[in-house]
């Protein structure tokens, strides 16, 4: 028997809840944060800022946590006027953070290590097409 997949709607589309939030520990912060996946607008921005000049990588994994760092609805705690604070952070954790950010929403990887996670991330979501992402899925 075949399988016929359900045409969605322009509704079905924006309604749908496909951006990942996780929780991850910063015990140097005494706390947690959320960190979420960049939407399609935040992703522009940040492949423009990196490909835009040579400036703008100097403050680059402080960018992607203004990107990153949001409330448990997924709205963005910092925007770009934020940078100059954020740069005064510890540098290891800030680190830490991007990395997490990096490995979110698979940037700055090795084409073959970005490709194996989207075909895992494919693969949970076929497996259950109303399946919310965790932070090890990735």
């Amino acid at each position: 028997m075949e399988h016929t997949a359900t045409i969605l709607t322009k509704e079905d589309i924006l309604k749908a809840n496909d951006i990942q939030i996780i929780t991850f520990p910063v015990p140097e912060w005494n706390g947690e944060i959320n960190l979420k996946e960049m939407n399609a607008y935040e992703r522009d921005l940040f492949e423009e800022m990196i490909m835009g000049n040579e400036d703008s990588m100097k403050n680059l994994r402080v960018c992607v946590l203004t990107m990153c760092i949001c409330d448990a609805e997924g709205n963005r705690f910092f925007d770009e006027k934020s940078i100059e604070e954020l740069n005064k952070k510890s540098s290891l954790v800030v680190i830490k953070i991007f990395d997490k950010c990096k490995e979110i929403n698979h940037i700055l990887q090795a084409p073959a290590q970005r490709e194996a996670q989207v075909e895992d991330a494919e693969k949970n979501l076929g497996n259950d097409q109303d399946a919310s992402f965790n932070g090890e899925q990735l």
